[in-house]
């Protein structure tokens, strides 16, 4: 995958950090519509059930990571307001 990018060298700041980037796996996370539910309520719902959940953003309070959930869409709470 590395030789894929080398056109980008010049213009990617930090490159080799970049390239070590690309071989870890995406963080799991979840996106509340408030339109269907209130984030305090899912959110409750879900650590209730022993999910560690960490705000992704201060700006944005329906987004969350979920480091140790690895399939949100196993959730009831996925089909209902995720």
């Amino acid at each position: 995958m590395t030789n894929i990018f080398k056109c980008y060298r010049e213009i990617i700041p930090e490159f080799g950090r970049f390239q070590e980037s690309l071989h870890k796996p995406l963080p799991t996370h979840i996106r509340i519509n408030r339109i269907k539910a209130e984030t305090d309520s899912v959110v409750k719902s879900i650590e209730g059930k022993g999910i560690h959940l960490e705000k992704a953003s201060e700006k944005h309070d329906t987004l969350y990571l979920t480091p140790t959930l690895k399939s949100p869409g196993n959730l009831i709470e996925y089909f209902l307001c995720i």
